[in-house]
């Protein structure tokens, strides 16, 4: 059920058109060839709520949020995801539910190397790398406490329109 609410929340973005091509050239103007150059970038953007606290949840594709300056933890993530397909690295998009609907998170995952896996979260890229995606997964369920997650890739095949 999660999994098909995170498609259609993904689905339904504003400024889906053209991310592929805004993630290559901000990669491109900005020299950005690492996850270390796209955590540092990422901290050019400030965090807005969604509306409401969030009830009103709305998705912002990396078009749209660099045009807003920056978005939620949601947002962040999938302009992380965005521009580590830019270079070439697997993507994933991680929504993390608490027992407390005020701590949900969502953030990144993207894969190093075949056995590297860094977790982005907003503003911070961590530096311990995880073996396997599942370890990562792990590793954030445990340190936040959240009782289901939930990691889909992002692919330019289901995401580009």
């Amino acid at each position: 059920m999660l999994g098909l609410y995170v498609r259609l929340k993904l689905f339904l973005r504003k400024g889906k058109k053209g991310a592929e091509e805004c993630a290559k050239k901000l990669i491109e103007s900005y020299g950005i060839r690492t996850l270390d150059d796209i955590a540092y970038f990422i901290t050019r953007f400030r965090y807005i709520p969604d509306p409401f606290f969030g009830i009103f949840d709305i998705q912002y594709d990396l078009p749209a949020f660099v045009v807003r300056g920056g978005g939620d933890c949601d947002d962040f993530a999938l302009a992380v995801c965005r521009l580590a397909q830019a270079l070439g690295k697997k993507a994933y998009y991680v929504t993390a539910l608490h027992k407390n609907p005020f701590r949900n998170h969502v953030l990144a995952i993207v894969q190093d190397s075949p056995d590297s896996y860094r977790i982005f979260t907003p503003f911070v890229l961590l530096p311990r790398a995880h073996q396997t995606l599942e370890e990562a997964i792990t590793y954030v369920k445990d340190l936040g406490g959240y009782w289901c997650i939930h990691a889909f890739e992002v692919t330019k095949k289901a995401h580009s329109k």
